[in-house]
């Protein structure tokens, strides 16, 4: 019954240490908190510039996606031989399938994947999503205040001012 006990003990902690590592959200949150502290900025600015800082790390995925696409832009000429090549065979899923593998053919010898068009979609969207629930989870747990020094105070401040402390929809009086 020990030897299970420890056994179950030292496989949650692998596990658990395994999710801390696997956890993208984790990662973006460590990030985010790291930016406000080092910089002391205010939990908006920490945010922007993380935001710059994810923009950054994307952008080689997204500049190869770029290069990709203008390669396939490039054999658009070889692609539409293919598709007339193609015309003269009768069966409509033998002309496709002839199609397909035509096209992919000229792609793979030309040096371009069809995934790779998506690289830079399929990297930003993951990255998004980690930072967007860093920020909720940040929110959620009591970590960060975004309206501590930030927008949202100086929204209030200047509502206050306009209305002049009054109530809202009350006519301020001078």
């Amino acid at each position: 019954h020990v030897a299970s006990a420890l056994e179950g003990d030292a496989v949650a902690r692998v596990s658990a240490g395994l999710t801390g590592i696997l956890d993208p959200v984790a990662h973006a949150e460590a990030a985010l908190t790291a930016i406000h502290f080092a910089t002391g900025l205010p939990w908006w600015a920490s945010i922007a510039v993380g935001t710059v800082a994810m923009r950054a790390c994307v952008l080689p995925a997204v500049i190869y996606q770029q290069r990709q696409q203008a390669r396939l832009i490039h054999l658009r000429p070889l692609l539409r031989a293919v598709v007339e090549d193609c015309q003269h065979i009768a069966s409509h899923p033998r002309r496709h399938a002839a199609t397909l593998s035509g096209m992919w053919r000229v792609c793979a010898g030309n040096g371009v994947h069809p995934v790779s068009l998506f690289s830079g979609v399929l990297v930003q969207i993951p990255v998004f999503l980690s930072s967007i629930f860093a920020v909720r989870r940040l929110v959620v747990r009591g970590r960060a205040n975004p309206a501590e020094d930030g927008v949202a105070t100086a929204l209030d401040d200047a509502a206050a001012q306009t209305l002049g402390d009054h109530p809202a929809g009350a006519p301020a009086h001078e």
